[in-house]
């Protein structure tokens, strides 16, 4: 099972699409969620898994845009147990049979304690792109202020990178698609265990949907970015197109 985890707005759509394309099962098409004004090539995204994951944050007493406090242990909470079941028969109904299957949803990168419990042998395809762009993202999309957009950015990534330490993971830039899209296909598809198909995956990344474009050196300069946020955005910039991990011996 590989599990495609990010910020929204960092591309976790367009990775989804590229792991679907090189072979990774993503559920019955009827079961993805649509195309929308704000993604129109698609989420690539399990609709009924992503309201488990709205169910789970809101008995927690949160959302995605308001994370709620999860306290060590919480996802073994006796209160969960109808959650636990659904996501046990959700995985099964979904993708039992298929050798390679994966999903994503950007509330995984909050609740994914909740799944390492049903699927404790998973990999991880971690989705990177910068708060600035992240942030005018969101603004476009949903109204949300940069300063909420930024504390959501490192909660978020946070989370991601807390909750897969240790496991088998690889770092992906949004960015990487549109600069060399086949050295991030590449590296994908050797993490998977597939071999990259050009045309189709070409035709998937459309940078006309690429709207904000900050360079590292103007994020860093950018003074709305609180210390901690840009620490952990310096952080990420050194994961970018890393090799996979654990790394072999």
């Amino acid at each position: 099972m590989v599990c495609a985890l990010g910020m929204s707005r960092t591309g976790t759509s367009l990775t989804m699409r590229v792991l679907n394309l090189l072979g990774v099962y993503l559920g019955p098409e009827e079961g993805l969620l649509g195309a929308r004004p704000a993604n129109p090539e698609g989420f690539w995204e399990h609709y009924r898994l992503m309201r488990l994951n709205e169910g789970i944050l809101r008995r927690m007493g949160g959302s995605w845009r308001e994370p709620p406090s999860l306290p060590d242990g919480w996802e073994t909470a006796p209160e969960l147990a109808e959650e636990r079941a659904l996501g046990e028969a959700l995985l099964k109904e979904t993708f039992e049979g298929h050798e390679l299957a994966g999903w994503k949803d950007p509330r995984n990168c909050l609740t994914l304690p909740f799944w390492q419990q049903l699927i404790p042998e998973m990999r991880y395809v971690i989705c990177l792109r910068n708060p600035i762009d992240v942030a005018a993202s969101l603004d476009r999309r949903d109204g949300i202020p940069a300063a909420t957009a930024f504390d959501l950015w490192l909660t978020y990534v946070a989370s991601a990178l807390a909750h897969t330490a240790g496991r088998p993971r690889i770092f992906v830039s949004y960015e990487s698609f549109f600069d060399d899209w086949a050295l991030p296909v590449e590296r994908l598809a050797r993490f998977v265990g597939r071999e990259p198909r050009a045309d189709p995956i070409r035709e998937a990344i459309n940078d006309r949907l690429w709207h904000h474009r900050t360079s590292p050196e103007e994020v860093l300069a950018d003074a709305r970015l609180p210390s901690d946020v840009k620490s952990l955005y310096l952080l990420t910039e050194r994961l970018h197109d890393a090799p996979a991990e654990p790394r072999p011996a």
